[in-house]
């Protein structure tokens, strides 16, 4: 299934940073050119191990564009991109079709190229909620269905990085709950590192721990509690949404750090 599900990566060619044991994946002054227009620009990131980064922005942003120049799915125009050396990454794509044409269930797409065993793939699709569709073809599932099935897909590897774009996008509101739910226990209790492309805003200020707001370039980015109060986030998303997220993100911290007070 190559890249676009799950892939190990090797070291970019382009300039290496300062050495850091725990930094996962950089780009420096990077930008994106497509049909002789800017997409993206003097974009700096900079991802460490167990870190939890969300891209927000309007549409037309740029955001699904930065993933894959990151994962080298699309060429970059300039700029300089690191990845550390066999870095394993999960990748689950915005979009992602099965065609009628091919009759593979739900545990055979799972099983494909991989080494896991039975029972391993049968407990991702537990923890998905997806363990009763083994044997449902890949073209009959719903659209929120497909894409459990393929950040199971992302997972099965065990990837150091995982790397979603607009993973509830498909997904009713019960299951969009229910898969932030296990992403905040994946990121607690594996470690595994996130860098997810996002419109769940109140979602994002609850679990992420970091967030880059992309418009073209970077408008801003910091800890969740502090975006809200950048003038930048205001300008895009307006001054009642900022100040809605504000109350919301105080009245998160108020309710998980009270006791430490």
């Amino acid at each position: 299934m190559n890249l676009l599900l799950s892939h190990n990566t090797p070291m970019s060619d382009d300039r290496q940073p300062l050495a850091d044991k725990d930094l996962l994946l950089s780009a420096t002054d990077l930008g994106v050119d497509l049909q002789g227009k800017s997409i993206i620009h003097d974009v700096d990131l900079n991802l460490t191990n167990h870190d939890f980064i969300t891209v927000i922005g309007p549409n037309g942003a740029g955001k699904s564009t930065l993933l894959k120049v990151l994962l080298g799915i699309v060429p970059k125009s300039k700029g300089h991109i690191y990845r550390k050396p066999n870095l394993r990454i999960g990748y689950v794509p915005q979009q992602f079709d099965v065609p009628k044409t091919m009759p593979i269930t739900v545990q055979g797409f799972l099983a494909l190229d991989l080494s896991k065993k039975q029972h391993e793939i049968e407990a991702i699709l537990s923890q998905l909620e997806m363990l009763e569709y083994q044997s449902t073809f890949m073209h009959q599932l719903s659209g929120g269905q497909r894409q459990r099935v393929l950040i199971a897909r992302a997972l099965i590897k065990d990837p150091d990085l995982l790397v979603l774009d607009e993973p509830a996008q498909n997904l009713d509101i019960k299951s969009q709950i229910s898969l932030y739910k296990f992403l905040s226990t994946l990121y607690q209790t594996k470690k595994t590192s996130v860098l997810m492309v996002s419109h769940d805003l109140h979602m994002v200020m609850s679990l992420t721990t970091h967030v880059m707001c992309l418009y073209g370039h970077v408008c801003c980015a910091g800890e969740p509690k502090l975006i809200t109060k950048d003038p930048a986030f205001t300008s895009i998303f307006g001054k009642e949404f900022a100040s809605m997220m504000s109350i919301y993100q105080h009245a998160h911290d108020h309710h998980h750090g009270g006791s430490h007070e």
